[in-house]
């Protein structure tokens, strides 16, 4: 039997349902009323530290974007860094998509 560990009260609105590693055939097993394994549990943390490093992210974008003129950040920017940043977050972006449009499949 897998190891669980008690269901995280504020997690509930963050997924109703969750993948059942288990069946990867079934598509989804509703976590109401029962604990969530180890699994579920680190995936719901990923997720949290992924929603909270893209919004430091978005902050960050923000802050340069009111600060500096795009001309100016461009000027001093580390041109092959900057390159390799913005291919990093097209890579983000894709796979964003590629969650959404399974988000929106799944729906009844």
């Amino acid at each position: 039997m897998p190891q669980v560990i008690q269901g995280i009260p504020d997690c509930r609105y963050l997924a109703q349902q969750l993948p059942c590693p288990m069946h990867p055939k079934q598509n989804v097993q509703p976590v109401g009323g029962r604990w969530l394994s180890i699994e579920e549990v680190r995936i719901v943390s990923d997720l949290r530290i992924m929603h909270a490093k893209v919004d430091e992210l978005y902050q960050l974008v923000t802050a340069l974007k009111r600060r500096h003129d795009e001309a100016a950040i461009v000027k001093y920017a580390d041109q092959p860094i900057l390159t390799e940043d913005i291919q990093k977050v097209d890579e983000i972006y894709l796979w964003f998509v590629r969650v959404k449009e399974a988000s929106i499949a799944q729906r009844p």
